[in-house]
């Protein structure tokens, strides 16, 4: 009876001890990773994770995560052809330890085999919630405040939109952004649960809510359509303006070609002389 009772009890510790190990592994995972990736939903700022360790070695996934823009200066050619893929926005370095990381490539292994299931929980709960281009340009130069008060978007970034105010230049342009971050599924998980420490430590306390990241999830997708517009409409600009060269130049050769000496001096000379 002894016996078995110590067995009991030494099975409930394992049970806990390796509970706590996955959720340790979970919060490591949401913290540095799930703003720009997913477990089998598919690509957002970075790529999908799944099966990531069937891909690359463990030693290498290491030396990525903690350090992947001195991997690309290296030269390293995996590394350079996944910035080469994702418009070369580099991962922050991983500040944790080889252990972190193996506990994050833990978690990410584990959730791979049970993605379907995971998709289709978080499927159910995810409310989808409209929002709108103006609100949004409004949230980000600061003519509407976050509702906890948090710096407006402009103070750092710029938007290339019609009638947009000058933004700072401190951070990237996000005219593309829309694009290059995924998606609406990219710009809402960089909104929510951001990468970047300057983001981090500006909204730590200031959180946007589910409204607000809508609206501006709108508004940069309205950027980037503008962007595109802009682009075309430049092209269009740049060929009618080539055509138009191109024709001049036919005109004012064909008026040089005109005036050109058809006959030999020796030929007028001989003419004047007969007559």
């Amino acid at each position: 009876m002894r016996k078995l009772l110590l067995l009991t009890l030494l099975a409930l510790w394992i049970f806990q001890f390796s509970t706590a190990v996955a959720q340790e592994d979970e919060m490591l995972y949401k913290t540095h990773c799930a703003a720009c990736h997913t477990i089998g939903k598919g690509r957002l700022v970075g790529p999908d994770l799944s099966g990531i360790s069937s891909k690359y070695s463990e030693k290498w996934l290491i030396g990525f995560i903690k350090s992947s823009k001195s991997m690309i200066e290296s030269g390293d050619p995996d590394a350079v052809a996944i910035a080469n893929e994702y418009f070369n926005i580099v991962m922050p370095d991983f500040k944790g330890s080889d252990a972190d990381v193996k506990s994050i490539l833990q978690y990410i292994n584990n959730s791979s085999e049970k993605s379907e299931l995971i998709v289709e929980e978080e499927e159910k709960a995810i409310k989808i919630m409209a929002g709108d281009a103006d609100s949004g340009k409004l949230y980000f130069e600061g003519e509407l405040a976050f509702e906890s008060k948090g710096a407006s978007c402009i103070s750092c970034h710029h938007v290339s939109y019609p009638h947009a105010t000058q933004g700072g230049l401190l951070a990237k342009d996000l005219s593309k952004s829309y694009n290059t971050m995924g998606g609406e599924a990219g710009i809402h998980a960089i909104l929510t649960s951001s990468p970047f420490p300057s983001m981090q430590e500006t909204y730590k306390a200031h959180p946007l809510n589910p409204s607000e990241i809508e609206h501006l999830t709108m508004y940069l997708k309205a950027s980037s359509e503008q962007t595109q517009i802009n682009k075309a409409v430049i092209i269009s600009d740049t060929f009618l303006i080539g055509m138009l060269i191109l024709v001049l130049l036919f005109f004012l050769i064909s008026l040089i070609w005109a005036k050109r000496k058809k006959n030999i001096v020796n030929k007028q000379i001989f003419e004047r002389q007969a007559k």
